[in-house]
C-alpha cells in the first residue's frame, strides 16, 4: 500500500495526465521509505497502459543503483475504482511483483494492493 506522500504524488501525476492511466514502480530503500519511479504510458487510449520493455529495464537499473528494491507496479484508473480490469488481470498473472491500483474517479482516491503469487511470506 502506498504511504500518504506516494499516494499524493500519484494523484498529482493523474490530474496532470487527464484520462490517461499513470504508471510507476514503487521501490523501498534500506530505511523502508517508498520511492516512485514513473513510467511513461504509451497507450494511445484511455483505460489502458503500455510500457516499453527498455523503460522498465532503465527503471529497474536505476532502483538497483540506488539500493532500492522494487516491490510493486502502480497504475491508476482515472475513471474507475481500483479493481483489476480483464486486461489488467491478464498482465498481472504474468508479473512477479505486487500491483497497486489507485482509483481516482472522485476527489477521494482509493487504492488496492494485489499481492504477487510469486511473493514469499515469512
Amino acid at each position: 500500500m502506498l504511504n500518504h506522500a506516494a499516494l499524493s504524488q500519484v494523484v498529482v501525476w493523474q490530474r496532470a495526465a487527464g484520462s490517461a492511466e499513470v504508471c510507476a514502480f514503487c521501490a523501498i530503500d534500506k530505511f523502508g521509505e517508498q520511492h516512485l519511479l514513473r513510467l511513461a504510458n504509451h497507450a494511445g487510449e484511455p483505460d489502458a497502459f503500455e510500457i516499453s520493455h527498455s523503460e522498465v529495464e532503465v527503471a529497474r537499473d536505476a532502483a538497483g543503483q540506488r539500493g532500492w528494491k522494487i516491490v510493486a507496479f502502480v497504475h491508476t484508473h482515472p475513471q474507475h475504482p481500483p479493481e483489476l480490469s480483464p486486461r489488467d488481470a491478464r498482465s498481472f498473472a504474468r508479473d512477479t511483483v505486487a500491483w497497486i491500483i489507485v482509483g481516482t474517479p472522485t476527489s477521494s482516491p482509493c487504492q488496492r494492493t494485489y499481492p504477487s503469487r510469486f511473493e514469499c511470506s515469512g
